[in-house]
């Protein structure tokens, strides 16, 4: 009887010859894979009884493969599985169905093809946490905790083998690329049908973002998936991430040169269209905004900057001053091709754009790079104006003192001089933490939101202190979590004297609705890793800084930390905890150089076992 010429050698093999043997054996099944595939006129064809019997090999022969010689054929067996077993199959039933629609079985058949792949990457990616001990808590939501307490150490459970670097390092890159893969077959399924939820595969690339922050892959797969969402906002945004990473993926400038003309392409007509006004307002500021970017990213046309700037800013003014309108509409937040709001989502992509296009000018030493710094703050101050009128819904508007302008600086020379105590400030000055002169350069004002200890600290406030998360600051920062009176200690908030507070269930309110609050905290970040940017910008940027005062005068109406701490026991979370902590949306911007001053100060391990919850997060 002839041999199959697919047979594998038994454990008792040399275990030198072993992969190779693996290899010509997969080798064997990829060509017999692609010869049938060749011949496929249908998509039934592609899944016959002796094709799926191959494919089945393929994934044993290269499972053995990988975990025997992970250094030797384990990222060439990855890419042969992954292109042969799964993105061919799915490239050859595109082209097959490109103008005829697929029957019920034919979709029922290629559903069980992904949905088998989705499982076999879950069991490598288990395989991988097991033989490698890679601790994937607060990585991946499907983690596997292995604990080998009665083996020696560096020794996998199943091998008495040594775990060596180079073998571990590619267990690291293969965990990736494996949630890369579990990403496409969850979009190839979206794609297939449309109730499949896209979520799924959001969730894998965020992951594989989680795992190696300085890949750029999964932005671009994001960009791709998201490419029609808010006028291409999305993708735009994603594709401009994927460039700014350590480890771009040149594939993304393509893409991001593709969206960039065809946006072109749509503001130019609704430039040239005769009735302007009937052109949603949103998508006439999504475009515009985006071309505008573009220029700045790549450093040309910058002659149409200042005109783009200028239809930015105004358009974006409009839906600021229109607070009733858009307070009702900040709750919209899920994407859509062509949205009719403008929501906080989308205003935090538009200033992170705005920092990745800084970034980029800086980079390539552009002479513009400071009109770049200049627009960036620009859309800071409308964001915080923004802000300011969504407190001002529920809280009273913070009025300045109208002391004499004497007397408020011998005030600022003495907190400077002599920090005195709160008990000798004038009530005028009780009235508003800070106060606007314009005899008061703005590096004054800045020194006395730092540090004025005289007064009710900021730090009661939200994520746009300046004191969190590796800032310095002088106050006494601490989260309480569990109260004395309270009859659910499972939810201290709900203590009288936060419950009852408007103010902080306001702004506690707004947190969960949107973005706009961690959009400015972002801002923030950015020029404290890049203080020269308003020094430099000082004398154009005096707006940014009377609203930016006004919205911190709102903060200071939240109870400060040292009364609540009367009402609470003493499990606490320290100071440097909750400083060091990364929030959500540090979490969104890491990696991006323009931030590496302020993110090199947080503790990204902490998010491995624990996270802040949503209170938590407020007050931080």
């Amino acid at each position: 009887m002839k041999k199959n010429s697919n047979s594998i050698p038994d454990s008792r093999s040399d275990s030198a010859e072993l992969p190779i043997r693996l290899y010509r054996a997969i080798s064997d099944v990829v060509r017999h894979l692609d010869d049938q595939r060749a011949r496929t006129e249908r998509v039934y064809d592609l899944f016959s009884e002796s094709i799926e019997t191959q494919r089945i090999k393929l994934r044993d022969y290269s499972d053995k493969l990988m975990f025997t010689d992970p250094v030797g054929y384990g990222r060439k067996t990855e890419e042969l599985l992954w292109r042969k077993g799964f993105y061919e199959v799915i490239a050859t039933v595109k082209r097959l169905m490109k103008n005829v629609k697929m029957e019920p079985s034919e979709t029922f058949l290629v559903q069980c093809h992904l949905q088998s792949g989705i499982g076999f990457y879950h069991h490598i990616i288990m395989k991988l946490q097991s033989y490698y001990k890679l601790d994937l808590r607060g990585i991946v939501d499907f983690p596997l905790l292995v604990t080998d307490c009665g083996l020696k150490k560096d020794k996998a459970w199943w091998t008495s083998k040594p775990i060596e670097s180079s073998a571990l390092e590619w267990a690291h890159h293969a965990l990736h690329r494996c949630l890369i893969y579990l990403g496409d077959l969850s979009r190839y399924l979206s794609d297939l049908q449309s109730s499949y939820d896209h979520n799924f595969a959001q969730r894998y690339y965020a992951q594989a973002l989680n795992w190696k922050p300085e890949c750029g892959m999964p932005h671009n797969q994001l960009g791709t998936l998201a490419v029609n969402h808010n006028y291409s906002l999305d993708a735009t945004y994603h594709y401009m991430r994927c460039l700014c990473c350590a480890q771009k993926f040149e594939g993304a400038e393509g893409n991001l040169q593709h969206l960039l003309e065809k946006n072109a392409h749509c503001l130019e007509e609704l430039r040239n269209a005769h009735n302007q006004e009937s052109s949603p307002t949103v998508k006439k500021l999504i475009v515009t905004f985006i071309h505008l970017a573009y220029c700045m990213f790549y450093d040309k046309n910058y002659a149409q900057v200042n005109q783009l700037g200028g239809e930015v800013f105004t358009s974006l003014g409009t839906f600021i001053t229109e607070t009733d309108k858009t307070i009702i509409t900040v709750i919209d937040k899920t994407p859509s091709a062509e949205p009719t709001v403008l929501n906080d989502d989308m205003l935090f992509k538009m200033i992170i754009i705005t920092i990745m296009c800084v970034q980029q000018l800086k980079l390539k030493a552009s002479s513009h790079a400071m009109g770049g710094v200049a627009i960036c703050l620009s859309l800071m101050s409308q964001l915080v104006q923004y802000a300011v009128n969504r407190l001002e819904v529920v809280l009273k508007p913070r009025l300045a003192p109208s002391a004499d302008r004497d007397i408020k600086q011998r005030r600022r020379r003495k907190r400077r001089g002599t920090f005195s105590n709160a008990s000798d400030l004038s009530e005028d000055e009780n009235d508003s933490v800070y106060s606007l002169d314009s005899d008061i350069s703005e590096e004054d004002l800045i020194f006395d939101q730092c540090h004025d200890s005289d007064e009710e600290p900021l730090t009661n406030g939200l994520n746009a202190d300046h004191c969190v998360n590796g800032f310095n600051g002088t106050s006494d920062r601490y989260l309480l979590s569990k109260p004395r009176d309270c009859n659910d200690p499972s939810q201290p908030w709900n203590h009288p004297v936060i419950s009852n507070d408007k103010a902080f269930q306001h702004i506690h309110k707004i947190c969960n609705e949107g973005f706009i609050f961690q959009s400015i905290k972002i801002c923030c970040d950015w020029i404290d890793s890049n203080p020269i940017f308003l020094k430099c910008c000082g004398t154009t940027s005096v707006t940014l800084v009377e609203r930016f005062v006004g919205f911190l005068n709102h903060l200071t109406a939240v109870p400060s930390l040292a009364t609540l701490k009367e009402h609470f026991d003493d499990d606490v979370i320290s100071e440097n905890i909750l400083c060091t902590t990364p929030l959500p949306e540090d979490v969104a911007v890491r990696g991006l150089s323009s931030l590496q001053l302020t993110q090199s100060k947080l503790n990204w391990d902490y998010l491995r076992t624990k996270t802040l919850k949503p209170y938590e997060e407020v007050k931080s």
